[in-house]
């Protein structure tokens, strides 16, 4: 839970000191704030790779996928899709389907094994000098490098902190 506000925090630090709110839509950024809050939703502790060697029923049932950020776009749209927790409520049919195709793709970046793929794909569109502001797909690329750069910010804290982060870190990576 304190990654998750971390992490959250982090997001809304960014888009706060970069000037993004302006560039984003309030959707996009709702969007952003959601996935962040809700990427490690119940994580177990355990990395994708020991899932799957392990044989969990997670590892199991979604092998061939992001193990535990596809556990965590199931847990989160079984909440969300409780009444007293629907924060899509007042959305329309289109914008509830775009919102769930955002807050998946989102958390599904966070699995570190794409880690490269998508930075390869930001550089690649920085190297082309792309308007990435006027197309959806670079858009979304945006957002999920923030999720990233959010992720993973703890080492960018104050050393105290990221101390910890790097404690609480290497604990999960021994497990």
């Amino acid at each position: 839970w304190i990654h998750a506000i971390d992490v959250t925090q982090f997001m809304a630090y960014q888009l706060h000191t970069t000037g993004l709110l302006n560039t984003f839509t309030k959707f996009e950024i709702f969007a952003m704030l959601v996935a962040s809050i809700c990427h490690d939703a119940n994580h177990d502790g355990f990395t994708n790779q020991y899932n799957v060697k392990a044989q969990t029923p997670l590892g199991i049932l979604f092998r061939n996928q992001s193990v535990m950020e596809t556990h965590h776009c199931t847990v989160m749209i079984n909440i969300m899709t409780r009444d007293e927790a629907n924060l899509m409520h007042s959305l329309d049919e289109n914008q509830s389907t775009k919102m769930w195709y955002l807050l998946i793709n989102l958390i599904l970046s966070t699995d570190m094994a794409k880690h490269f793929i998508i930075v390869d794909q930001g550089n690649k569109m920085v190297d082309e000098k792309r308007k990435w502001q006027k197309d959806d797909k670079d858009r979304l690329l945006v957002m999920e490098l923030l999720i990233k750069a959010a992720d993973i910010s703890n080492v960018s804290r104050r050393f105290e902190i990221a101390d910890r982060w790097a404690s609480d870190l290497c604990e999960e990576f021994f497990r």
